[in-house]
């Protein structure tokens, strides 16, 4: 599924854009390997293929200790901050439990979350707007949403009521992980291309697909990037 602006489908080109997509292209220019693109309709159906052997490598995957026995894991080759969203005059707190919406198509992120803070609460859900309407509707404390999504998105303007608070954040660390069906050998061709990735160059695809023309909140924008909501 597309997550905005780490990946997309770009059905012109038959190909996927964003940012893991271009950081992959990279490892390969290092390593000499290709890459072909697969998009399936969930998490489970990814990792199910990955699993299976159908795909070889998968995004955006924090590197568990439970996740290691099924799969392979590259080191990190980036890390994503989450920020907090709340209601306006609601009052930041991360002593007590709390329930947190996160969105799914981010797999690890509730493993890394629940690890750090076991007494929190973690409702997951298939879209970002899902999660922001939880917290609106006073449903959960926070929704997590990744900061990269959120400056090249205008979905925040749609709740007035919410804020992204300036100083709170979860970082995760970005692994590849990969199939057991590949020998470990790709691991090591992987971990070298990381260890090779210059900083300047991830920050160039970064600034790349998320400083971007505001966009105007027209009803293809709303149809392609806050799909439910446009649907009544």
């Amino acid at each position: 599924a597309d997550q905005p602006p780490f990946l997309q489908y770009d059905s012109a080109q038959q190909d996927a854009t964003g940012i893991y997509p271009d950081v992959l292209r990279e490892l390969g220019k290092e390593s000499g390997l290709t890459f072909q693109f697969l998009f399936v309709g969930s998490k489970e159906e990814a990792l199910q293929k990955l699993a299976t052997g159908e795909a070889d490598i998968l995004f955006n995957i924090y590197n568990s200790e439970s996740a290691n026995q099924i799969f392979y894991f590259s080191n990190a080759f980036s890390y994503q901050n989450f920020s907090f969203i709340s209601n306006r005059h609601h009052r930041m707190t991360e002593q007590e439990p709390l329930v947190i919406a996160l969105p799914e198509n981010f797999p690890g992120t509730r493993a890394y979350i629940t690890a750090q803070h076991p007494d929190w609460t973690i409702l997951t859900k298939k879209h970002i707007w899902d999660c922001l309407t939880l917290v609106s509707e006073g449903k959960c404390d926070y929704a997590l949403i990744p900061e990269l999504y959120l400056l090249q998105s205008n979905i925040l303007t749609l709740f007035p009521q919410l804020i992204q608070l300036p100083d709170h954040s979860v970082t995760i660390p970005i692994s590849l992980s990969i199939s057991r069906k590949q020998p470990v050998l790709l691991q090591s061709i992987l971990n070298k291309s990381i260890l090779h990735l210059k900083e300047d160059t991830l920050h160039s695809i970064i600034q790349k697909h998320t400083i971007l023309p505001l966009r105007n909140l027209t009803l293809p924008n709303l149809l392609t990037h806050y799909p439910l909501q446009a649907a009544g």
